[in-house]
């Protein structure tokens, strides 16, 4: 299993998911955005090293996402070790495309707003691809037979990736495969926690970067406008759409987070704290 996740500056966000998934990834790779930029460069390039330098396996997992989607150790435990008859896990095993083997998979993450404590209902994430060598690639998508139609879509969705590039744009196209019916759908498979900054240093910083132009206004940079709403769980921009569910205590969490508590607390207690959990106030 190799992990390949974008790193900016968020160094908390990168301990939970390394402690949280130490035991069941094989390796990180680590693409570093340079302030929120290129993403398709960062992550194709990430997918290269990862191909060229780690030179994974025949059958071997590669998951692709943002740091801030934390997959659940079980569901990735259950890809490596797939069990035969098991309901879940029979999705994972590794067999011939003929007899109807997906490579392609979507994750459906439980999303939170600021913290564990809003909760705005779910987020396709991670992608995670069965990595095939080139010729056992170009022979299983063009194999013909008695497929159904999941199998079909996959089949040529991956017809149109590492076919005559040798895998060159396969970062992006994994991360479009979160909205491509070709990925089949893992529910309820990670965590993505968004705009969770320990200080608000960190979210004048995302916010002046931000890739819509119309949300990068100075009223939204302010402290007191932070805030008010990361104390309430409003949104920072004011979409009348972004809805949030408080949950006081919520025990659906990373483990990591469960156990150290009083270090990511701003994860955990933001709603009415005077200073919203920031470090920094």
């Amino acid at each position: 299993m190799i992990d390949i996740i974008l790193l900016n500056t968020e160094l908390d966000l990168l301990e939970i998911r390394l402690n949280e998934l130490f035991y069941v990834v094989d390796n990180f790779v680590l693409a570093h955005n340079d302030g929120w930029g290129n993403e398709h460069y960062t992550r194709n390039k990430g997918v290269e090293i990862t191909i060229k330098e780690l030179q994974p396996r025949e059958g071997d997992w590669i998951l692709l996402s943002d740091l801030d989607e934390v997959p659940r150790p079980s569901i990735l435990l259950a890809m490596k070790y797939p069990e035969p008859g098991s309901e879940t896990t029979s999705l994972f095993l590794d067999h011939p495309v003929s007899e109807g083997a997906l490579d392609l998979f979507r994750f459906e993450c439980r999303f939170y707003y600021y913290s564990y404590e809003y909760y705005k209902g779910t987020w396709m994430g991670p992608v995670v691809m069965r990595y095939r060598e080139r010729e056992s690639h170009l022979q299983r998508i063009k194999l013909t037979g008695s497929e159904n139609a999941e199998l079909k879509t996959q089949k040529e969705f991956m017809a149109t990736i590492g076919v005559n590039s040798g895998w060159t744009g396969l970062g992006s196209n994994m991360r479009a495969a979160r909205h491509e019916e070709a990925a089949t759908v893992v529910d309820d498979a990670c965590w993505h926690c968004s705009w969770c900054f320990s200080s608000v240093a960190q979210v004048i910083e995302k916010s002046q970067s931000y890739s819509h132009s119309e949300h990068n206004q100075g009223e939204y940079q302010k402290k007191e406008w932070i805030l008010d709403h990361y104390r309430r769980g409003g949104d920072l921009f004011e979409r009348a759409s972004e809805i949030v569910t408080i949950i006081p205590t919520n025990f659906d969490i990373p483990d990591y987070i469960r156990y150290n508590r009083n270090k990511y607390s701003y994860m955990l207690e933001r709603n009415g704290a005077p200073n919203a959990g920031f470090t920094d106030i």
